[in-house]
């Protein structure tokens, strides 16, 4: 009765049931994750800050980390250190089975403070890190990373997204990277001491392939959930 009753005020009222303070679905039936600011791509050291992004309305911070010469450890990735201090978190991560000289990491953060802030990165096992920011809306801000997704010598990797969401993946190669299967973020093969780098993004479906026509030492993906 009572339960009839609450439903019957809730229609006249126009309110949705189940009410105010409802708990949000997560990929609900939101916008589609869309690119909000671009960075530039930088080769840059432990302790190095990186300047390349400024971030504009954007709810997520994407930060894509290709190691060169190096195997990190104890690795810190913050947003505006000095002032917001938002530290962000790994999505996903793909070492080099062998060798030791390359690792690819995708790291979010959401609701990134707007401006051209610095990103600061340390790791213990020195070498450099290839590094590209951006940040994008729509995204899913409880559980933005999903179906995280690794690969080793492999040209691309598969990964179970949805309409909506966005696929970021990131590698690297000891020889030719290739042609990138998604929109290009970066493609890098002359910088780098031990590895030429990549990164790129595609748009989410049931299942996404990612990576480039190269043969690389590392690929991580993820993808990036809507709200």
């Amino acid at each position: 009765m009572l339960k009839s009753l609450l439903v019957s005020l809730l229609f006249f009222a126009q309110i949705p049931f189940p009410g105010p303070g409802r708990s949000p679905v997560s990929g609900g039936g939101g916008g589609t994750v869309t690119v909000d600011a671009l960075g530039t791509k930088s080769r840059v050291a432990s302790g190095a800050g990186y300047t390349g992004l400024t971030v504009g309305s954007g709810d997520l911070l994407i930060a894509t980390l290709n190691f060169d010469g190096v195997v990190p450890t104890s690795t810190s990735v913050v947003w505006d250190a000095v002032g917001a201090n938002q530290a962000l978190s790994m999505c996903v991560n793909r070492d080099q089975p062998s060798g030791a000289i390359g690792s690819s990491q995708i790291w979010v953060v959401p609701a990134p403070a707007a401006g051209n802030k610095t990103l600061s990165i340390s790791w213990t096992g020195g070498g450099n890190v290839f590094v590209l920011g951006f940040s994008v809306v729509n995204a899913d801000q409880g559980t933005p990373c999903t179906n995280a997704t690794t690969g080793a010598a492999a040209s691309t990797v598969n990964v179970t997204s949805q309409t909506g969401d966005m696929v970021v993946g990131c590698e690297t190669s000891g020889s030719a990277l290739g042609t990138s299967t998604g929109t290009l973020l970066y493609s890098d093969a002359v910088s780098g001491s031990h590895v030429n780098a990549m990164c790129q993004y595609d748009a989410g479906a049931a299942s996404v392939t990612i990576g480039n026509t190269g043969t690389n030492n590392t690929i991580a993906a993820v993808s990036i959930a809507h709200n």
